[in-house]
């Protein structure tokens, strides 16, 4: 189930807003990595009496991440007029994944990752388009979800928005720069 997927497999908890604490960055290149996720109501009904310093400064970072809010992921449950979390789970089981992109307070797209099969098929189709604006343009419409844009929609927004859209389809398609694949690959 793809909503399994967004959950720790530590913990269970979610990744997306925050539950999971499990690869807590605690600075200085260390994380917080337990073989066993401490649930958060108890993490904050814990008793600190018997914990050593270290420990409670560990503790202190758990619940202040656990208390911070993706602003991405706020603005978009409270945009006016944005999709349900029905439609949105149905989007999911049609596509398998759905992203969210905040650009401003009220400019939010929902796009999806494309398959290799469907961009083989759009590689082939925009071949003879000349124009790379709008090679791009069709990408992002084909993968755009919500709002559904059109070629009009498209040349009535902000300049950098469909390229912006189009970097951000790719690198959720697995298009990533040879560095960002070398830091993916660990060696068995």
């Amino acid at each position: 189930m793809e909503k399994d997927k967004e959950l720790c497999e530590l913990c269970g908890q979610s990744k997306a807003t925050g539950e999971c604490v499990c690869d807590l960055d605690l600075g200085d290149g260390a994380t917080y990595a337990p073989e066993e996720h401490v649930v958060s109501d108890s993490v904050e009904q814990m008793d600190t009496d018997d914990l050593t310093e270290e420990e409670k400064a560990l503790l202190k970072k758990i619940q202040e991440k656990q208390a911070q809010v993706d602003p991405i992921m706020e603005g978009f449950a409270n945009l006016a007029g944005r999709p349900s979390d029905e439609q949105i789970e149905a989007w999911k089981k049609q596509f398998g994944k759905i992203f969210t992109i905040g650009l401003n307070d009220d400019e939010f797209y929902l796009f999806r990752p494309l398959r290799r099969l469907e961009w083989r098929n759009l590689m082939t189709a925009l071949a003879k388009q000349q124009d790379e604006m709008k090679k791009k343009e069709a990408i992002v419409q084909r993968a755009v979800v919500w709002p559904k844009l059109t070629p009009e929609k498209t040349g009535g927004l902000t300049a950098g928005t469909p390229d912006t859209l189009y970097e951000m389809i790719l690198q959720c398609s697995n298009f990533l720069l040879p560095q960002e694949a070398m830091a993916c690959v660990r060696k068995l």
